[in-house]
């Protein structure tokens, strides 16, 4: 399941099997930033989770802003979350690095330049995960 598609492949087992798509979270979406297939699972009811926001080797920042702005834009904000991928001493503040504060420092002021506003961003920094982590 190679090129940014696993979460696709992942969806039709889980709901082979008789899952509600909007329990699910796709993460890791990174691999292939296809807005396509992103709304696609979205418009199934899927979270669309960027979770790797700041590891500019695989995808760009501002790629990942403007994903998330398209899909903001398509009405996909309810199905929205972010996070990062941190867990080495290499990636932390106090070894040079952004540590825990790069999605606060840098992520969240690009989305703001696109237009994303105050709200939506606590939509999705705060009532997504709360819904989507919710076993009501």
């Amino acid at each position: 399941m190679i090129g940014g598609v696993a979460g696709v492949h992942q969806l039709e087992i889980l709901k082979d099997e008789g899952v509600d798509p909007t329990r699910f979270i796709v993460g890791h979406v990174d691999e292939r930033p296809d807005i396509d297939i992103l709304s696609s699972l979205a418009s199934q009811g899927c979270y669309i989770q960027f979770d790797v926001i700041g590891k500019e080797h695989y995808l760009l920042d501002q790629t990942r802003a403007e994903l998330i702005h398209a899909l903001i834009e398509r009405g996909y904000l309810s199905q929205l979350m972010i996070s990062q991928d941190r867990n080495r001493d290499h990636e932390m503040r106090y070894m040079g690095n952004t540590g825990y504060c790069h999605i606060f420092e840098t992520f969240l002021p690009r989305l703001r330049e696109l237009g994303v506003t105050e709200e939506q961003v606590i939509t999705i920094m705060v009532h997504n995960p709360a819904k989507a982590l919710s076993i009501i």
